[in-house]
């Protein structure tokens, strides 16, 4: 505020926008941010702040390859069917680390000074279904 305005980046998840079940508590921890998201955007939009969440679906971290393999490591035998089954249902379904450093390199920049409040869906069209 001091510096004249800014940018929040919230990170959020694909399950905030669609629900997950039996993930409850993690989808309802995620939806939160999405609304803490707006109100945020609310409480700081007159100070030039513009407050935008990422809602990220499957990513590529150490946290999920250790989960569901690799294309060259399997994960556990459920995990990974499961896994592979919504993969050919979603094929954009998953993504790098620098994929969703990207989208938040783009709405920390002043090239997306008209994005503010928003959820930005990145998970490969996953929620759109």
């Amino acid at each position: 505020i001091k510096a004249g305005g800014g940018a929040v980046i919230n990170m959020s998840s694909g399950a905030a926008l669609r629900g997950s079940s039996p993930a409850h508590i993690y989808t309802s921890a995620k939806g939160a941010i999405l609304s803490l998201t707006r109100s945020l955007d609310v409480a700081y939009a007159k100070d030039n702040v513009r407050v935008n969440a990422i809602c990220a679906g499957r990513i590529l971290t150490e946290r999920i390859t250790s989960r569901y393999g690799t294309a060259d490591r399997a994960g556990p035998v459920a995990d990974r069917q499961d896994a592979i089954g919504r993969a050919k249902e979603y094929p954009f379904w998953v993504g790098q680390p620098e994929d969703i450093a990207n989208i938040a390199l783009f709405l920390a920049s002043d090239e997306s000074r008209m994005i503010t409040g928003a959820s930005i869906p990145a998970d490969g069209g996953r929620s759109a279904y």
